[in-house]
């Protein structure tokens, strides 16, 4: 095994162990065991647990950042959300048996009083600063950061209940709790006497015949739009041109966001173009705009 192999497979054991038995009572010998290597081998990859430590947290930091990543794929801020929530079932074997491995870990370095607790603590930097942005999507530009603060202590306290009563019963019911109090969240326009306004093209461009292999996906993207109260009419280019959409409630950054993910845009299907529209006066049937 080359030496690069040995650390990864060294930090890979450190890490459960870390989370299964915990940091002060994982010794070195621990590892070195796990791994399958001599405590002097073991020497030549880390001088220190600490060093170890910091390799670890280090692992858990990147694997987070790409979690999140991955979550972006999902179309609409709520189903981010949602996401999050639901990592809880998804790790539910895990987290009866051991806990929530971020809150553990600094719970534990809390009591040491050891010097790595703040850089453990960065992993829920990483989710409070990814949640706030979910929730500022979702027109909460003022309480983001205390709805994903919210979000984060509510998951946390079902990690530690489930870990002492080891009901999966329980976990599902609070997991579906917090699913309803995100549905009951208002979406937000903006409270602004001059609203943006998008008006969205979808052209098709020369792959317009592989439309009817994402239409599906396509109307059920459009409905999510209408779901979160961004999208306000959808329509037909004619002759066969494509379609245009009315959008409102997001940032620009926000609206390319969403179109990105559109199937039709993906594949290729559509060329998008965004017009963005300051709106100064509208009819009655229109104030809406303004909201």
């Amino acid at each position: 095994m080359s030496r690069s192999a040995t650390r990864k497979r060294i930090e890979e054991k450190a890490d459960a162990l870390f989370y299964e038995a915990g940091f002060e009572a994982t010794s070195f010998a621990d590892i070195a065991g796990a791994v399958g290597i001599s405590r002097g081998n073991f020497y030549h990859h880390f001088k220190s647990k600490d060093d170890i430590l910091d390799a670890v947290i280090d692992r858990r930091l990147a694997a987070t950042q790409t979690l999140l990543e991955a979550w972006e794929t999902d179309a609409a801020p709520k189903d981010r959300i949602r996401s999050f929530i639901r990592i809880l079932i998804t790790n539910r074997t895990k987290i009866m048996a051991f806990g929530c491995p971020v809150g553990t870990l600094t719970t534990e370095l809390a009591k040491l009083d050891h010097i790595a607790e703040s850089r453990a603590a960065e992993i829920f930097g990483l989710f409070r600063d990814w949640l706030a942005d979910q929730f500022r999507a979702l027109g909460h530009k003022d309480d983001a950061d205390a709805l994903a603060l919210h979000v984060l202590a509510r998951s946390q306290g079902i990690a530690v209940m489930v870990s002492a009563l080891k009901d999966e019963a329980f976990l599902r019911a609070e997991v579906s709790a917090l699913e309803a109090w995100l549905d009951r969240l208002p979406v937000q326009t903006s409270t602004k006497d001059e609203t943006t306004v998008f008006i969205i093209y979808l052209r098709f461009s020369e792959n317009k015949s592989a439309a009817s292999d994402f239409m599906s996906a396509h109307n059920e993207w459009i409905a999510q739009g209408f779901g979160d109260g961004i999208f306000q009419c959808v329509g037909s280019l004619t002759p066969e041109g494509g379609g245009a959409i009315l959008a409102t409630g997001e940032s620009r950054e926000e609206i390319e966001r969403r179109i990105n993910t559109d199937p039709f845009v993906e594949h290729n299907v559509v060329i998008a173009e965004i017009t963005e529209v300051d709106v100064k006066k509208t009819t009655p049937a229109l104030d809406f705009l303004k909201a």
